[in-house]
């Protein structure tokens, strides 16, 4: 039988128990509710103690949990797969960084996220740019009634790529300006696709909400014909938060070792030796569906190397020697300058 832990999803300001009636992230009857310390409550629930692999079922759960707590709530998230062993364990969490906590909600109190992708039809903009240019024109002007020589052909690729870039930071500028209003943070995010040209996070108040959507609106309108918007909040301040957390015990960081195959002692530059083989044996891309399970042994593998990593990072040592008498059975790591969520 699995042993069970307490699935941590966020913090709020609460003195009292509550429940919400939403399923947790272990599925099942499962449901999530608060563990009280002082002027804060830990949202958990009851799931087994392990590294919650970031598929795309344990993501939307983990959100809709937040989200379903922020209707009532300020939240502030901690990161994907962050588990603790007890009720006592989670209790000592909030104890240990109450001063944080404090510190961090007030940053993100009264505040919601909203995410914002905008990918380019780079089609209609190349359409335009070679509509427009001057010095595309003067070229065509020159070359009518004869061949374009390669010499023309080369300078007028040359002349398009360069007013192509051009364009786009003009847009990305403008729309960038334009959405700054009220806004209380900014921050890039990965661009997800090569057509993406900003994906944007952006922390605003709540009464603000009403007027920032409204915005996007008339700037999707405005620009349909070059944008497309995607648009996803009022999320949890997930990119704001300034305290992130992460708990683990002996029992995962050795399971994440057993999951790169390590001895019971080494380096980590062995740890980045061991991922990068197995990365390369189970990535997807490489099992070209050969192996059903491979795409699930890579994203376990990503996950324990993070761990492992995440644990180096913070406990630097010439050798580990993975014997729970090195480092107890508790382990908080606190990360404040860590933009990525490590699940």
């Amino acid at each position: 039988m699995d042993r069970m832990g307490k699935y941590i999803y966020g913090i709020i300001e609460e003195r009292k128990q509550k429940r919400f009636d939403i399923p947790g992230i272990s599925g099942g009857e499962a449901r999530p509710y608060t563990i009280p310390q002082g002027e804060f409550s830990a949202v958990v629930s009851d799931g087994p103690l392990e590294i919650y692999e970031n598929t795309q079922e344990n993501l939307l759960a983990h959100n809709r949990v937040l989200e379903t707590v922020m209707k009532d709530y300020d939240v502030f998230p901690l990161r994907f797969g962050t588990v603790a062993k007890t009720e006592e364990e989670v209790r000592e969490l909030l104890k240990m960084t109450s001063d944080q906590l404090s510190e961090a909600i007030r940053a993100v109190r009264g505040k919601v996220e909203y995410d914002v992708e905008i990918d380019v039809d780079e089609k209609k903009l190349l359409q335009e740019v070679q509509a427009n240019s001057p010095v595309i024109q003067q070229i065509k002007s020159l070359s009518q009634g004869r061949t374009v020589t390669l010499d023309e052909q080369i300078k007028v690729g040359k002349v398009v790529a360069q007013e192509l870039v051009k364009e786009k930071l003009a847009l990305a500028a403008f729309v960038k300006n334009s959405l700054s209003f009220g806004i209380e943070k900014i921050t890039s995010l990965r661009l997800p696709r090569p057509e993406t040209l900003l994906n944007l996070a952006f922390l605003l108040k709540k009464e603000n909400t009403p007027a920032f959507e409204n915005l996007i609106q008339e700037l999707d309108q405005k620009l349909e014909d070059k944008l497309r918007f995607k648009v996803t909040g009022p999320l949890p301040p997930y990119h704001f938060s300034e305290l992130k957390l992460l708990v683990v015990d002996f029992d995962r960081v050795n399971e994440a070792r057993k999951d790169l195959g390590l001895p019971g002692e080494t380096t980590e530059s062995e740890i980045k030796k061991a991922y990068r083989n197995l990365a390369k044996k189970f990535h997807p891309d490489q099992a070209r569906g050969e192996d059903q399970e491979a795409e699930a042994t890579f994203r376990r593998i990503d996950a324990s190397y993070k761990l492992l990593s995440k644990y180096c990072e913070r406990n630097p040592r010439d050798r580990y020697h993975f014997r729970p008498e090195e480092f107890g059975e508790r382990i908080i790591l606190l990360d404040r300058d860590d933009p990525e969520v490590v699940g």
